[in-house]
């Protein structure tokens, strides 16, 4: 794993931790009589239009591939990226990667600040339905995506460590705006709160042990770690750039750690139930030009769809069917069973977790279909009927939801990877020929259904409950 800057633990749901250079800072909730001073607010970026770009970049900033940059591509892949248009390469192959783990709404930077250098850029990925995050760094040789090598000592170390970015979706926005609540607030120093001018008609409050504090907007602003005077230049700057440059239009924070080694940098914003993040292990204005920069990744997660919005697809032939979960799931392979198409396969229900199942009848004979996590894998199918096993093996890609059933097949999808697959219930014969499987899963567009389709008076979510990667 490469090593990064972070303040947002993986799917955390309370607290964090901001670590660096001997500095340690816990969240605390708000506080009522910390709130800074502000007389003046910047305007914040409408969504709705094109970021404005710095109107005089700074020497170092790399805007790939369309843009000119010191710093060389590594690319080391036999599959060329799929995404064209203004995404560095390096971060096209770690979104191609995440894009079929998650099911997370996908953006990912136009912008990435790095120094002039002859090194290379490299960068890791990992992914979960809930969250994914990439991890970019500095390499002497060229490193293809998640090379174990990337962070040695050979080929860089943490000066070579640029930042990254990611997203974790949260159950709803109460969920997410609870988080990035409790990301709002440091624990502030026990000497008494001064106020302090931060230039642009801003105000702030300071700590001499330690913190500043402000607002603009929706957002929070914290400096913490360096001298006093440190701390109050840099929120000075940060308040600068802020000046002429515009932050996302919701609500957020941005934390800089002011370090001997850099200004340690994250931006964290809230959009419905997801909360993104960029950061830069090295400079504030880097870490906010990447989150400005941030836009919609092709091919990514699609606002789920009316269920109105559907075509005819055969009934289906199922009767009695049920959506089982935890201990009602009823097992359709049995302990010990080896999948006839991949002899390495032998089940277990440790090895493979049961998340949900269905049970009913087809044609007279019980069916079960499971679908299980098998760790670091992804999913996994088990499908039996009448009591004999008829298929264990793979989805349509390591994360998907359950879309359709209809006549005597469940169609299965991950539209964020445009992959799919229908399974007969009786025979266990895949369909997985793209054209065939589409005019299968009921509906005309992309995205998913608001509920499984083709079971009457039902609603049930077509994304499946995961539980945390016990790993």
């Amino acid at each position: 794993m490469m090593k990064t800057f972070s303040l947002v633990a993986v799917g955390a749901a309370c607290g964090w931790v901001l670590t660096g250079c001997g500095a340690t800072h816990q969240a605390v909730p708000p506080q009522p009589n910390k709130a800074a001073s502000r007389t003046q607010t910047s305007p914040a970026r409408n969504k709705s239009t094109a970021t404005p770009r710095p109107t005089s970049p700074s020497p170092n900033l790399a805007s790939q591939p369309n843009g000119t940059s010191a710093i060389k591509t590594s690319v080391v892949t036999t599959t060329a990226p799929t995404v064209t248009g203004p995404f560095n390469p390096v971060v096209m192959q770690a979104m191609n990667y995440v894009k079929v783990h998650t099911q997370v709404a996908l953006q990912a930077p136009e912008t990435i600040a790095i120094p002039a250098t002859s090194r290379y850029l490299a960068a890791s990925a990992t992914a979960s339905p809930t969250f994914y995050r990439v991890n970019l760094q500095l390499t002497k040789t060229p490193m293809g995506l998640n090379n174990p090598q990337d962070d040695s000592g050979v080929n860089g170390g943490l000066a070579d460590v640029l930042g990254g970015f990611g997203a974790t979706e949260y159950g709803s926005p109460s969920g997410a705006a609870a988080t990035l609540h409790q990301l709002l607030y440091i624990q502030p120093p026990s000497s008494a709160p001064q106020t302090v001018n931060l230039g642009t008609g801003l105000t702030g409050t300071r700590w001499n042990s330690g913190l500043v504090e402000w607002h603009e907007g929706d957002w929070t602003l914290e400096v913490v770690g360096g001298s006093v005077l440190g701390d109050v230049q840099k929120a000075q700057e940060v308040v600068l750039y802020l000046h002429r440059h515009l932050l996302p239009e919701t609500r957020g924070v941005l934390e800089v750690l002011n370090a001997p080694d850099g200004a340690h940098t994250t931006v964290i914003w809230q959009e419905g139930s997801v909360l993104y993040q960029a950061d830069d292990y090295h400079s504030a204005t880097g870490a906010m030009e990447m989150a400005m920069s941030m836009r919609e990744y092709p091919s990514g997660a699609m606002p789920s769809m009316d269920a109105a919005a559907t075509f005819s697809t055969p009934e289906f032939a199922g009767v009695h069917v049920r959506r089982l979960t935890g201990t009602q799931i009823v097992p359709a392979i049995a302990q010990g069973y080896q999948s006839p198409t991949d002899k390495a396969m032998v089940f277990s229900s440790k090895a493979f977790v049961p998340l949900e199942g269905f049970s009913g009848y087809l044609d007279g004979h019980s069916f079960v279909f499971d679908i299980y996590q098998n760790y670091p894998n992804g999913l996994v199918l088990g499908a039996s009927y009448h009591h004999v096993p008829v298929y264990f093996g793979p989805g349509p890609s390591p994360v998907f939801s359950v879309i359709n059933f209809t006549g005597d097949e469940v169609v299965l999808g991950n539209p964020a990877a445009g992959s799919y697959m229908a399974i007969n219930l009786m025979t266990g014969q895949r369909t997985v020929n793209l054209s065939a499987v589409l005019s299968l899963k009921g509906y005309p567009g992309i995205g998913l259904p608001s509920h499984i389709l083709g079971l009457p008076g039902t609603h049930y979510s077509p994304q499946i409950a995961y539980p945390q990667d016990p790993s």
